[in-house]
């Protein structure tokens, strides 16, 4: 698959920013001086109604939001309930120029929920335990059980389908965690992906 990555270093910060249409996920590697830091990676993309990562969907289509927590080390820990920016998270704007660049005019066409973090704890396992958040664009009547259900998000929103177009989406936040009496965070980290909505 061709890919168009730009690679930032920012002090012991490693930031992946997907750049393209032709890469389906922006996966973010830390290091940092915490050793469970070091064991964490963070992973964002989107799926289709089939669960595939994509970039690419047909006019009207659902799409689902994927952002995942994976834990390569042998120790339990849990994060906390917080994001910096709970107003950008997943929020989707579309482009309004010819090109795709992030300075271009947009439109803002919102976030499929209105709270996140509605549960007690996130625990993060062990061994490539994956804690997942993720949550369909019309998300309104989603159940557990269902498909791409998310416990996460709650007061979901019922957006309509998003016409043909390029649109954009992603998040800047630090994340938190906690093991016992020991407190530690990321840095700040930010996430970019560029997707078509296309007549079928």
């Amino acid at each position: 698959m061709k890919s168009n990555h730009l690679f930032f270093y920012l002090g012991p910060l490693f930031l992946a920013l997907s750049a393209s249409f032709s890469c389906s996920k922006d996966r973010i590697a830390l290091r940092d001086t915490h050793p469970l830091l070091d064991s964490l990676e963070f992973e964002f993309r989107l799926l289709n109604e089939q669960g595939i990562p994509s970039t690419t969907f047909r006019e009207g289509e659902n799409f689902v939001f994927s952002f995942l927590i994976i834990n390569n080390s042998n120790q339990k820990f849990s994060m906390e309930r917080r994001i910096d920016d709970t107003t950008n998270f997943f929020r989707v704007y579309k482009i309004n120029a010819k090109s795709a660049e992030v300075d271009q005019e947009v439109l803002d066409m919102g976030k499929p929920y209105r709270g996140i973090f509605c549960f007690p704890l996130i625990s993060i396992g062990i061994h490539q335990d994956t804690t997942k958040f993720e949550i369909p664009w019309n998300a309104l009547g989603q159940r557990p059980g269902d498909p791409f259900y998310s416990s996460k998000f709650c007061l979901l929103e019922d957006h309509p389908p998003l016409e043909a177009g390029e649109y954009r989406t992603g998040f800047t936040s630090a994340f938190y965690f906690f093991k016992g009496e020991e407190n530690f965070n990321t840095e700040e980290i930010s996430s970019l992906l560029l997707f078509k909505q296309h007549h079928g």
